[in-house]
């Protein structure tokens, strides 16, 4: 899979929090509220789901879990990342007899 999102910080290990990597809890809420809106826009969904997709997504539990210094990337590339994994996630759905 594609994304700078999936290499994991030597660090961390599968499943744990990497207390090298940790962003300011208010500061990473507010780039998760930045990301959300940008994905709205981008999508032309509205907040609440774009809300609900974020915190459903891969990309958030590795933001979270200080993966790649991804609070460090642009809204806009996250925004992105997000949409493709989406893409990704739809795509895996479709069967050609449904």
């Amino acid at each position: 899979e594609q994304g700078l999102y999936r290499q994991r910080h030597p660090g961390a290990d599968a499943g744990k929090r990497c207390d090298c990597m940790k962003a300011n809890p208010i500061l990473l809420q507010k780039k998760y509220a930045r990301v959300i809106a940008c994905f709205a826009k981008k999508t032309g969904i509205s907040l609440n789901g774009a809300m609900d997709l974020f915190y459903r997504s891969q990309l958030y539990c590795l933001m979270r879990d200080g993966v790649s210094d991804l609070h460090c990337m642009s809204d806009d590339y996250l925004a992105d990342e997000l949409s493709a994994e989406y893409q990704r996630k739809n795509s895996k759905r479709i069967t050609p007899n449904s």
